[in-house]
């Protein structure tokens, strides 16, 4: 064979490759590489899940939009939240039990989770990836998952004394209580440090206070409100779009999360201005984007213009 001859059909073997390689991504090949649900649970109430979502599109700003959804059986919106993950980069959210929205619940089996993708208007694309559940609130109910299979991320403790059970902080015991001594799973605590969720069984988290309750405080993180809020920000989630700016009276450091005690992973100069995404739950810290990375700032030395601080979203 000569040179020639081989460097053709070598240029022949190479075009077919060349071809299916430039073609676009199918549906199924998109959705894969922009979201994975690993687990989905749901109770008339509230729900669990474990989901991993990628920028792909560029949508404004180097960043993807997204919403996550969950609908019941009869078509009732239980939780809608807008996110954004900046584009090549991937972001997990997890979360057990965080409550429907405006109290809704779920009437009718199957419960649905999806994830859809947006324009930069905001507007419905196409439902990039589905998980479907049943709650056992409603009989005949078979789910995918249990709440008990999502604890590994818990922490143990136990109870100090005959501790009284809650089905949130700060509201009337229910009639069930639990003997001392008696090993739980933890997963979050309030936002005060006076309560802590834990599990003992059924579909949803319950409440136990502190003065009942031997944990380590330090190690459980606040319980959630949004499902972007339910992991320390990495610098690439944006929590929907900025609901005020801040105008830096010092070179402030931007961290990973709201306290000094996170990472440090620059600095902003003095007189910069800022959006702002919502607020840590003692208020003494802020959720902004500077230069495509998100981070907290102090509170203490920023000016804060479009929306009080106090009426800012809780996000950490």
């Amino acid at each position: 064979m000569t040179p020639i001859r081989g460097k053709r059909l070598f240029v022949m073997a190479l075009i077919p490759f060349l071809v299916v390689s430039l073609l676009p991504l199918s549906p199924v090949q998109g959705a894969l590489l922009m979201a994975q649900i690993k687990a989905f649970q749901a109770s008339c109430s509230a729900f669990s899940v474990d989901v991993t979502v990628q920028g792909l599109t560029n949508d404004q700003d180097g960043f993807d939009r997204f919403r996550y959804q969950v609908t019941d059986g009869a078509g009732n919106l239980l939780y809608q939240e807008d996110s954004a993950r900046q584009v090549g980069v991937s972001d997990r959210a997890f979360v057990v039990s965080l409550p429907y929205v405006h109290g809704a619940v779920a009437v009718q089996n199957p419960i649905r989770f999806e994830v859809i993708d947006l324009d930069i208007l905001a507007r419905p694309m196409n439902t990039v990836i589905t998980s479907v559940t049943e709650s056992l609130c409603f009989a005949d109910a078979s789910p995918e998952f249990r709440l008990a299979q999502l604890l590994a991320e818990g922490i143990k403790g136990f109870t100090s004394t005959e501790a009284a059970l809650y089905s949130a902080p700060h509201t009337d015991p229910l009639p069930l209580s639990l003997p001392a001594k008696r090993e739980l799973t933890a997963l979050y605590r309030s936002v005060d440090g006076q309560w802590a969720a834990v599990y003992v069984g059924g579909e949803s988290l319950v409440w136990v206070r502190a003065l009942d309750f031997e944990v380590d405080w330090g190690a459980l993180r606040v319980m959630p409100t949004q499902l972007d809020g339910s992991q320390q920000v990495s610098g690439v989630v944006l929590p929907g779009v900025p609901l005020a700016t801040a105008r830096l009276r010092y070179t402030l450091n931007l961290r990973l999360g709201p306290g000094t005690n996170f990472q440090r992973i620059g600095k902003i100069p003095y007189r910069t201005i800022v959006p702002v995404y919502g607020r840590s739950g003692n208020s003494g810290w802020v959720l902004i984007s500077y230069r495509g990375v998100t981070g907290w700032i102090s509170s203490a030395y920023i000016t804060l213009e479009g929306t009080p601080l106090n009426l800012l979203p809780i996000v950490g």
